[in-house]
């Protein structure tokens, strides 16, 4: 996608939201709030449930990790935990986090379209938010499919046009 100069352009496909600076500063100060925080444990504790394993550690893949907090959520439970955004900035502020709160996680720069793991590589896949602003939607979907264990949890969410 190319980069639109105005942020009134309507036209989603045009504007590259990891080059937009507002759009970075937003996300980077609302994952810093409470609310958050609680929506993504949350998310997490719905999954947990539906996977009814137990105090397993899971492999975790958080695509379009933003700033980390959804990451975190899953690390303080003790769970492996690999970020993916295409944004260098997103990554920045999520391993900076990370570090601060003593953890080491795999954070990398990428495509949900192409992602760098293996088939069969984790037990849960994390989209949350992201579909929308992706125009190979379709092709994310055969990517998260394809690293998820058989037995795994796929949980995407995302926002309506309107």
């Amino acid at each position: 996608m190319t980069a639109s100069r105005d942020p009134q352009d309507n036209n989603r496909g045009s504007w590259d939201h990891s080059t937009h600076e507002a759009f970075l500063r937003y996300y980077e100060e609302e994952h810093l709030s409470d609310h958050v925080a609680q929506r993504f444990a949350a998310i997490r504790n719905t999954v947990l449930r539906a996977l009814a394993r137990g105090d397993q550690v899971l492999d975790v893949l958080d695509v379009g990790c933003g700033p980390g907090t959804q990451s975190l959520v899953w690390a303080e439970l003790g769970h492996r935990v690999r970020g993916l955004d295409v944004s260098e900035q997103f990554i920045a502020v999520a391993k900076k986090r990370m570090a601060a709160a003593g953890f080491a996680l795999n954070f990398q720069v990428g495509s949900a379209a192409s992602l760098p793991w293996a088939d069969e590589s984790v037990d849960v896949c994390l989209a949350v938010e992201l579909l929308e602003h992706i125009v190979e939607w379709e092709q994310c979907l055969d990517e998260f499919t394809r690293v998820l264990r058989p037995g795994g949890a796929l949980f995407l969410t995302t926002t309506n046009s309107l």
